[in-house]
């Protein structure tokens, strides 16, 4: 039985817990344990999945599961053994994160406003030419607006970027902004793409209608 190994990045700290955990002092990594008390309050959440909440997870493949969760604005993995407080976990060092949930993160590699981006994907569609998508938050900073009644200030809020989405084709990932893009890659079957999106709806934010497009495709 495959155990997970869970590698965490550490600033003057280690601990040692139950499960398999490798721990560095590297003052050139800026991962820690954070103190989530006294913050100033944003808008808004950093998180996407589960109202913020840490959920079990199996890293690399591995059979152990920790309490993890994804921190969209920072593009990393947190992990938690211990309330108010979580460590960062390296990201080169945890590739493969599966929620007990279903869903399922990997660290990839891939093409992003002209260059090359590496960072957790979200595998958005199974299969033999999986899909995934990249989502992520940014921090919009506080303004101060004038209404009728004098200056009110505008909280800081954590907003969503727009989704792009990759599918991953003869080894490579591809971005792609709509359906036709998709069809695109398979030229054999385009005639048959045509007719099958006349018949069946087919969208960017549905996993079921992707899968079986792509499915069709691969047929």
């Amino acid at each position: 039985m495959k155990k997970s190994i869970l590698t965490v990045g550490l600033i003057a700290f280690s601990q040692s817990i139950s499960a398999q955990i490798y721990t560095g002092r590297d003052s050139d990594v800026m991962l820690n344990r954070v103190n989530t008390q006294d913050r100033e309050p944003i808008d808004g959440s950093v998180y996407f999945h589960n109202n913020n909440n840490f959920e079990r997870a199996r890293i690399n493949g591995g059979t152990e599961t920790f309490n993890i969760r994804y921190n969209a604005l920072k593009d990393i993995m947190e992990y938690s053994e211990v309330k108010d407080s979580y460590i960062e976990l390296y990201k080169d060092k945890n590739t493969k994160v599966d929620f007990v949930s279903g869903e399922t993160f990997e660290l990839k590699t891939y093409p992003f406003k002209k260059n090359e981006e590496t960072g957790y994907l979200q595998l958005w569609s199974k299969g033999t030419t999986p899909i995934y998508k990249r989502s992520r938050k940014y921090l919009q900073a506080a303004s101060a607006q004038t209404d009728s009644y004098g200056g009110v200030r505008k909280q800081a809020e954590y907003k969503s970027e727009k989704a792009n989405y990759f599918i991953e084709k003869d080894g490579k990932l591809i971005p792609f902004d709509k359906i036709k893009d998709i069809i695109a890659l398979f030229p054999s079957k385009e005639k048959e793409a045509k007719t099958y999106l006349k018949n069946n709806k087919v969208s960017l934010e549905r996993r079921d209608e992707l899968e079986k497009l792509i499915n069709f495709l691969n047929n």
